[in-house]
């Protein structure tokens, strides 16, 4: 119940903005409940990021291939912004929940790459896929208009090539 109202607050205001007070109001429970759970509002909202980008996860599994995992992942983002800039904040990036589910988040990008590499791809290739994907979805929930998916595909199928050819 706490993080779905914190996720239900994040909808209409930045993270930064928003209280344990109006929190608690929202949740229809007392401040004081917030602080029996979580050590700190950071706490908090460190638990609605790493949820976000469970849920993100559970889209993205629905997607057998690159162009699915590209526009669901954008997708994503375009519908709620708020919430994909507090998922990849720095200020949350410590906490244990959003760091394995980051993992996660490489891991199936991994797997996505493999079948067009002759061996699986080290972190260090699946690092600029993570970067083109995540940086094309941050750019649109910024409000940058939102490129066709194919121009992110190409690039990743692009990039994915070369290190074919040079492995």
């Amino acid at each position: 119940m706490l993080i779905q109202g914190a996720w239900n607050a994040v909808v209409d205001a930045d993270p930064l903005d928003v209280s344990l007070k109006d929190l608690a109001a929202t949740a229809g429970v007392s401040p004081s409940l917030f602080h029996r759970h979580y050590a700190s509002r950071s706490a908090l909202f460190a638990e609605v990021a790493a949820a976000g980008l469970a849920t993100l996860l559970v889209n993205l599994s629905d997607e057998s291939d690159l162009e699915g995992v590209v526009s669901s992942w954008i997708r994503f983002a375009d519908a709620r912004p708020r919430h994909y800039a507090l998922m990849f904040s720095p200020e949350y990036a410590e906490h244990d929940g959003v760091g394995l589910r980051k993992d996660a988040l490489a891991r199936s990008l991994g797997e996505l790459a493999a079948p067009h590499l002759p061996r699986a791809p080290t972190r260090a290739e699946i690092f600029p896929l993570y970067a083109m994907i995540h940086g094309a979805a941050a750019l649109v929930a910024s409000g940058v208009p939102r490129p066709p998916n194919q121009v992110v595909v190409q690039a990743i199928e692009g990039y994915l090539a070369g290190l074919a050819q040079s492995s």
